[in-house]
């Protein structure tokens, strides 16, 4: 970005030394609650990206509940409920697959890979919520929780999951910004999803490369000019100096980010 768009990023657990928030709007407010030492009104840009789109969507709802204006909210790669559904392709393509990873791997490399999957299934699907569940209880009784049992991945996955069931309308515009590669098997809503949950006006601007790829040169450069135009249009439009969040929030002056990591 601009050298006069300083850039801070808000971003929790990497650390593991502060106590891992494992819901939605316990991390929007506790991101707030920094974003308001930089700025203490609105208007505020907000943007999420990847798994940021949710805690960036519930802060720009909490704002606007505190009465304090929201100028932009952004979502960077980041799909709402039901925006990217995973389809299973047919059982023909499915064995093809498995043919050509024996011929190129041999079969104890294809055996070790399905072990991993496995593995990080079983993982997600039943130690994480145990985790959850154990972390919970320890803070009740203001005991931290071991590092060997925190892992930010599996906890923003699970509060992804449950923040879906209880998301309402935003009352206000958002603005998609979506990589032009998309992953197979899957169907991509228009908006990736969030047409279903924006009162007013939404529209898609498309950057070069994948999920990952677009935070790489020459991508990157691209992206950036893309964020700047959408900044400078919702500043312009509020009437303010500079102000933004990656999951981002823009203050007068300041632009800050909300990058997690999630499964997609």
């Amino acid at each position: 970005l601009r050298d006069d768009r300083p850039f801070y990023g808000l971003q929790q657990g990497l650390d593991r030394t502060d106590r891992i928030l494992t819901t939605i709007p316990e991390m929007a407010a506790r991101y707030l609650d920094e974003i308001r030492t930089v700025q203490p009104h609105g208007p505020y840009i907000i943007a999420g990206y990847c798994f940021g789109g949710y805690p960036a969507f519930e802060m720009a709802q909490q704002l606007i509940a505190a009465g304090e204006p929201v100028a932009g909210l952004i979502m960077i790669e980041a799909d709402a409920p039901g925006g990217v559904t995973l389809i299973s392709a047919p059982l023909y393509k499915r064995v093809g697959r498995v043919v050509r990873r024996l011929r190129v791997r041999g079969v104890a490399d294809s055996a070790a890979l399905t072990f991993r999957r496995i593995h990080r299934s079983l993982r997600f699907r039943v130690w994480g919520p145990v985790r959850q569940l154990i972390q919970h209880r320890l803070h009740l009784i203001d005991v931290r929780l071991p590092a060997a049992l925190r892992d930010v991945m599996h906890i923003n996955a699970r509060a992804a999951e449950a923040y879906a069931s209880e998301m309402q309308s935003y009352d206000g515009d958002i603005v998609v910004l979506r990589a032009e590669k998309m992953l197979p098997n899957r169907v991509y809503a228009d908006h990736l999803g969030w047409e279903r949950y924006a009162e007013g006006t939404i529209r898609s601007i498309w950057i070069p490369g994948d999920h990952e790829g677009i935070w790489h040169r020459p991508n990157v450069e691209i992206y950036a000019r893309q964020l700047e135009a959408v900044l400078d249009d919702a500043e312009a439009r509020a009437g303010v100096g500079h102000v933004s969040l990656n999951q981002s929030t823009a203050t007068r002056g300041h632009e800050l980010t909300l990058n997690e990591p999630r499964s997609r």
